[in-house]
């Protein structure tokens, strides 16, 4: 839900870098390629009241992904424009209208260099934490008053997928965040169910890419972690010391990681993803 509160914060954050932004469209186009070499419409003409504009001398106004413009936090079609062709310089996405500059109805493909450029090694300079664990209303407080404060007194802004902009293919999503972040903070707490597959599907992913985890777990169920995973150092926490948990990730990132960027003296940061 869209709150006032989200909009003031939403005002107040600052814009990302450009070559960031440029970064996370190429990001975007990956998604919406359901396949390699899969036809990407990006700008396209809109032909409402054609006759009118035609009579009144009025170009045609050009319509742009609103996906693309919000993952890439472009407020107009020009700057969507300026960085679709920054990455058909690099050769990470080609035009099929003669590849030249980006028009009206214009589609692109993203090219292997540009499928490449995301397999890379994670970026040591991310100041992202990527947030592994079961998503239930009984851990929205581990969350809220343990994880993600423990992340951003550590200078480190948590990022969780559920509460990014919905895509179609969440997996996609996952393993693009992932690959994005500088490193995983994963809780293996579970409920009746059983164990959280997912949990260990994406800690797996980011232990094969050399991304760091930073593991957690509720103290009654460290003995039912698996075999795999038994062995690696977890932060033990109970309900109600949830500020020990708070505390002892901070001191692990530090350890781990070093300290971010996004701390503030004498005050943690409260920035929600």
């Amino acid at each position: 839900m869209v709150t006032e509160e989200l909009l003031e914060k939403s005002r107040s954050d600052p814009s990302l870098p450009v070559a960031e932004r440029a970064n996370r469209l190429l990001e975007y186009l990956v998604l919406r390629s359901e396949s390699i070499g899969k036809e990407i419409l990006l700008l396209r003409h809109d032909t409402s009241d054609a006759l009118l504009r035609v009579v009144a001398d009025a170009p045609l106004r050009v319509v742009a992904d609103a996906l693309a413009l919000a993952w890439s936090e472009s407020t107009t079609t020009d700057e969507l424009t300026f960085l679709c062709n920054d990455l058909t310089d690099k050769g990470w996405i080609r035009g099929l209208r003669g590849g030249g500059p980006i028009d009206s109805n214009y589609t692109i493909v993203v090219t292997v260099q540009g499928y490449n450029a995301l397999d890379q090694p994670p970026d040591s300079e991310s100041n992202e934490a990527f947030v592994a664990m079961w998503i239930d209303k009984s851990m929205d407080d581990v969350f809220e008053r343990g994880i993600r404060p423990g992340i951003e007194d550590a200078g480190y802004t948590a990022v969780r997928i559920d509460r990014q902009l919905k895509v179609d293919k969440i997996d996609d999503a996952i393993l693009a965040a992932i690959r994005q972040c500088r490193f995983v903070v994963a809780d293996f707490t579970h409920g009746d169910a059983g164990v959280r597959g997912s949990v260990y599907f994406e800690v797996g992913f980011a232990r094969g890419l050399g991304i760091d985890v930073i593991s957690t777990c509720r103290a009654d169920q460290i003995n039912a972690l698996q075999f795999d995973t038994r062995q690696y150092y977890h932060i033990e926490w109970e309900c109600n010391k949830l500020h020990d948990l708070r505390k002892q990730v901070a001191e692990r990132i530090r350890a781990r990681i070093g300290q971010g960027t996004g701390a503030t003296e004498g005050a943690p940061l409260l920035r929600s993803t």
